[in-house]
């Protein structure tokens, strides 16, 4: 075996170590509610919650005219004493035990013996399910040669529809886990279908960011989508909806998108584009909000092709030889950019944003086009500017994009045409679909549900479109993980400012200033919680921030992957527009509403991954002209575990069910660790009673 196949073995072996503990962790915390083990402690500090009242409130009727800090410090004395009295511990435990036993009965169906699902949409999938597995169909009978829904709006009922994928994959993985398990019934197959198929995000989610930054970047980005509260939420076990399709079509569709940019043989490229275009029509098949990924696809190649194209005519100096041709691709392009934005803002749905981006990815397209057809017809004259119009279109690579981009649509046009039974689907992408419409008042159904949905309410702010996504973990400076959280940003400040320096010293300005001004961002991080900032109340709150720690590393990874890579011909900006569009559209989405949070999670997740990665990737590159191994090696190892130290896993103390400190993680994966342990069934024996009655 040579050198070149170790190193390889080497490093496919850390990736799938990588890979697995990623996946574990991400399964876990999602698998955690199936059997309601956190009631035991829910139930225990209610019970400790209740006697410290209980306390107070006898203190307020012995003295009434006590001021309130008084009171609590007598209430914290009687409650110590409390506390202290022999086996009074145990005593609360088992009481919580007991109590919580019946609050798993509660929520268990008698028959089975089995947890209902957490929430109450999944109901509406199970019952497709259950009649694929007994009668070969999702509907409950046929009319007109049409399956139809006797129980949904009855009466009268509705037909099935045509978004069916995820009925059917229910039945077919109860099928699957059926041959493992006798004693499994559709419901606990449907409750389990999302940490399962979740554990497929987290691995594609790793090979995204590895492709575009390096495995460490890949396994940050898989833990951050793992632990995030905006993708955590929606696809626990028991959370059976459509939400984790969402996630994952994307995601695949992207990854084998970019293995098309990627890969150097045409055949691999069109092969992949084909896939990707196979994942739009299941995409079809799932979700009527489908048409997203098209749009972000068809975006980055015309964002691409517009960079290669200014690129190069800055290159070769054409704007001084330029004659007749510019100017009539010019006007052409924003001749077309006018009326497409008039024809999208008067004829159609479509919000601003898109009107613009529309409107300009049309003008942009005409430019290209015009000067590539002028190029053709031209092909034969001397003049310097047809020479250097041609030149661009004879690079080398040039119209590959083009190919694969073509057999994209074709698959992905078929796939979509079959999946939603009409041709008129393939318009979609042009805005038949927007929020407002989501909201609007329908006749279709009394009352219209969806003007009453909490989650499709304005995101507000641009902190609660974050805060969504991130959640609101800190670390209070006075603590334990405060301080080393602190010590940690303040390392990550000088190790990265001392790497940029050495890299400026090779003459690599990218990396460079890159490396430096990432480590005045996690500087001016400790600088904030050192001088605190105001609670709105007076009060002066000191805390390390995580929200603008993963918010910097987003930004990084934006900048990484836009200038972190080259070619001959220049900057590779392919990831990094791809990565721009989805971040920035699917936050504008969430701000619109805030259920798209879920959208807009696995784009912020990537990117932190890909920021974290490029900046260890700047700190190697860095030391990696030192002999000694601990010299080379320690810095770059250093960044990745503080990273992870800073981000995920934060030691330090978490308050008891008694009150009383004890450790736990902080982070992403203690801010997640606590979301699992109090999600229980929002069905319970009486709802299950009624929807079986009714």
């Amino acid at each position: 075996m040579n050198r070149s196949t170790k190193q390889n073995l080497i490093h496919v072996s850390i990736a799938l170590v990588l890979i697995i503990i990623a996946v574990a962790i991400a399964f876990e915390l999602r698998a955690s509610p199936h059997d309601m083990s956190g009631l035991d402690e829910q139930i225990e500090r209610s019970l400790y919650q209740n006697i410290r009242n209980q306390i107070a409130n006898e203190i307020r009727q012995q003295d009434p005219g006590l001021p309130d800090a008084f009171i609590q410090e007598r209430v914290e004395q009687e409650y110590q004493a409390f506390l202290s009295q022999p086996g009074i511990h145990d005593q609360i435990r088992q009481q919580a035990q007991i109590q919580a036993e019946d609050q798993r009965a509660f929520f268990t169906n008698p028959d089975t013996g089995r947890m209902y699902m957490t929430d109450l949409d999944p109901y509406f999938f199970l019952r497709y399910a259950e009649n694929i597995v007994e009668t070969g169909m999702p509907g409950d009978s046929v009319r007109d040669g049409e399956q139809w829904d006797d129980r949904m709006l009855a009466p009268v009922g509705r037909p099935v529809g045509i978004l069916t994928f995820h009925h059917y994959f229910l039945a077919g993985f109860y099928q699957v886990l059926s041959s493992f398990d006798a004693d499994m019934d559709v419901m606990l197959s449907t409750s389990w279908y999302p940490p399962v198929v979740f554990s497929i995000i987290v691995i594609f989610t790793f090979l995204i960011a590895t492709t575009i930054t390096n495995p460490w970047g890949g396994f940050i980005a898989a833990l951050a989508i793992a632990t995030l509260p905006g993708t955590l939420g929606r696809t626990m076990f028991g959370r059976s909806d459509t939400d984790t399709w969402t996630i994952l079509f994307p995601i695949l569709g992207i990854y084998l998108f970019l293995e098309a940019f990627h890969h150097k043989q045409l055949w691999a490229k069109l092969t992949f584009a084909s896939l990707a275009g196979l994942v739009v029509g299941l995409f079809a098949w799932t979700w009527s909000g489908w048409w997203y990924l098209v749009v972000f696809i068809y975006t980055t190649v015309g964002a691409y092709f517009a960079f290669r194209f200014v690129e190069y005519w800055i290159r070769e100096r054409a704007w001084e030889r330029r004659e007749r041709i510019i100017p009539t691709a010019l006007i052409a392009g924003g001749v077309v950019t006018i009326i497409t934005f008039l024809s999208t803002s008067l004829f159609t749905r479509l919000n601003l944003l898109f009107d613009v981006g529309i409107a300009l990815g049309a003008g942009f397209g005409t430019v290209i086009a015009i000067s590539g057809v002028l190029a053709y017809i031209t092909r034969t004259s001397d003049n310097a500017f047809n020479t250097a119009n041609r030149g661009f279109w004879q690079q080398k690579g040039v119209w590959q994009p083009i190919a694969f981009t073509g057999a994209f649509t074709v698959i992905a046009a078929l796939a979509v045409v079959l999946a939603q039974r009409s041709v008129t689907a393939l318009l979609r992408p042009l805005g038949a679909f927007t929020f407002s419409d989501i909201r609007a008042p329908t006749r279709d159904i009394f009352p219209n549900v969806y003007t009453t949905v909490a989650e499709l309410n304005p995101g507000g702010t641009l902190v609660n479109v974050y805060r969504s996504v991130v959640g609101q973990a800190n670390y209070t400076l006075g603590t334990v993980h405060g301080t080393i959280a602190l010590f940690i940003v303040l390392a990550l400040a000088g190790v990265l400012i001392y790497a940029g320096m050495r890299i400026l010293r090779k003459d690599e300005y990218v990396p460079g200033v890159t490396a430096t001004l990432a480590g005045a961002f996690f500087a001016f991080i400790a600088l904030a919680a050192l001088f605190g900032s105001s609670d709105g109340a007076g009060q002066t709150v000191r805390v390390v921030g995580l929200g603008p720690v993963l918010l910097g590393l987003a930004f990084f990874g934006i900048v990484g992957a836009l200038l972190g890579r080259t070619t001959e011909d220049g900057y590779d900006v392919r990831y990094g527009i791809l990565l721009a569009v989805w971040l920035f559209a699917t936050a504008y989405a969430t701000y619109l509403g805030i259920r798209f949070a879920l959208l807009l999670t696995p784009a912020f997740a990537i990117a932190v991954g890909v920021g974290a990665g490029y900046l260890i990737g700047i700190v190697w590159k860095a030391f990696a002209d030192e002999k000694q191994a601990v010299t080379r090696i320690g810095p770059a190892a250093g960044v990745f575990a503080a990273l992870l130290l800073l981000v995920f896993f934060m030691p330090g103390t978490v308050g008891s069910p008694s009150g009383e400190s004890e450790f736990g993680w902080r982070g992403l994966y203690g801010q997640a660790d606590s979301m699992t342990s109090v999600d229980y069934p929002l069905v319970d024996d009486t709802w299950y009673e009624l929807y079986t009655t009714v």
